[in-house]
């Protein structure tokens, strides 16, 4: 017994030799740690929703990236997820457009374009949304009708054309009311033609619009895309001052009787004692016209049309476009005649006696002349009736 115990204790310390190609044998107390393991997706089962807005939040992050073409894909990617959660009324919408909104003065032209198509979307699809933001975002575009590039400056009336839309009234009403004043002296300014404004401006403002004009008769672009911008510019400002200064209280009626047009148990005539929902509603009465900065309209008819345009010039050339109000029609009028309806006139005129201009140039601008006509006539009906 003794000496097999001992050949087994010798056993237990003895070396094994390795042999090649042979692995040695592991021991029998050895612990096996390989594992395998395996992940669920949340995103495509519960919180879809959650991740979905998560990763939206990375996207609006990335907006603000050094690269031109980086903000340009991820804008493009918005775009889908735009259309992929179109009716779903979580999704963070209004983060979108905060984001969006200093891309109007994106130095990337690709950029801006991408972001006016998206913002034509949302203001097919969330008008409402539009609405609350409209104040700041109309800020950005007259910040780019001003800007000193000449691109950016371009390209600020396609965001503008976004908000002054007939199939968005309650969209350009807004819009119309708070910035009117603003929007035509930059729009004025913009295709460099004169206002009455000019004739007490600062030597800074001066020169400022002199280097405006100066670039862009410098510009490098050919004269098919001139002659395509200020085509797009003249159906615009012919589209806003339709809007603004001539079927706005129309429109507003309109939009009153929306409620009442879709029920045939109501009487047709019932909004007339309702409530209405416009600022001013009795503006035509003209009972609270004292609260207005004094202009010429308060002279007597017995004045003569000379002394009446003398008393322009001498009182108009005061006003502050940040106290005058424009929610009402009548105030839009006398803005628009007072400081910009000579300019805009003799500019339109000009197109109209050009040997260059074609004959798609000359229609804008002649349809431009008969809108003008027509809110002249409406302005002396406020005057004198």
């Amino acid at each position: 017994m003794a000496p097999r115990s001992k050949a087994k204790k010798h056993k237990d310390f003895e070396k094994v030799k390795l042999k090649v190609g042979k692995t040695v044998s592991k021991p029998s107390n050895v612990t096996n740690t390989a594992f395998q393991s395996k992940s669920i997706r949340v995103k495509s089962q519960l919180l879809s929703g959650q991740n979905d807005d998560q990763e939206f939040f990375k996207l609006l992050s990335l907006l603000k990236h050094h690269s031109s073409s980086s903000r340009h894909e991820v804008l493009a990617q918005i775009e889908r997820e735009i259309e992929k959660h179109d009716s779903n009324n979580n999704f963070p919408f209004d983060q979108l457009v905060s984001k969006l909104k200093p891309l109007i003065l994106d130095q990337s032209k690709v950029v801006r374009e991408r972001c006016v198509v998206i913002l034509k979307k949302l203001a097919s699809t969330k008008t409402e949304l539009l609405v609350l933001h409209q104040s700041s975002i109309v800020l950005f575009v007259l910040s780019g009708m001003s800007h000193i590039s000449q691109s950016i400056r371009n390209d600020s009336v396609r965001f503008l054309d976004i908000f002054i839309d007939p199939e968005h009234l309650s969209l350009t009403n807004a819009v119309v009311r708070d910035h009117w004043g603003k929007i035509l002296r930059n729009f004025v300014q913009l295709i460099g033609w004169r206002t009455s404004e000019q004739q007490q401006l600062t030597l800074h403002s001066t020169s400022f619009r002199v280097t405006t004009n100066t670039a862009t008769l410098n510009s490098s672009k050919s004269a098919a895309t001139k002659r395509h911008e200020r085509l797009f510019q003249l159906k615009l400002l012919s589209r806003l001052l339709e809007l603004g200064a001539m079927r706005a209280s129309r429109h507003e009626h309109d939009m009153d009787n929306i409620l009442f047009s879709q029920s045939s148990q109501i009487h047709p005539t019932t909004s007339a004692y309702m409530n209405p929902s416009g600022t001013d509603p009795f503006g035509n009465l003209k009972l609270l016209r004292y609260h207005n900065p004094p202009t010429s309209l308060e002279v007597t008819v017995s004045k003569s049309r000379e002394q009446l345009q003398n008393h322009y010039v001498h009182k108009t050339t005061n006003i502050n476009l940040e106290d005058y109000s424009s929610h009402d029609l009548i105030n839009r009028r006398k803005l628009l005649m007072e400081l910009y309806y000579e300019g805009i006139l003799e500019g339109v005129i000009e197109i109209l006696n050009d040997d260059d201009s074609d004959s798609e140039l000359r229609s804008a601008a002649s349809s431009l002349e008969r809108i003008l006509k027509e809110v002249a006539l409406q302005h002396n009906e406020d005057v004198y009736y």
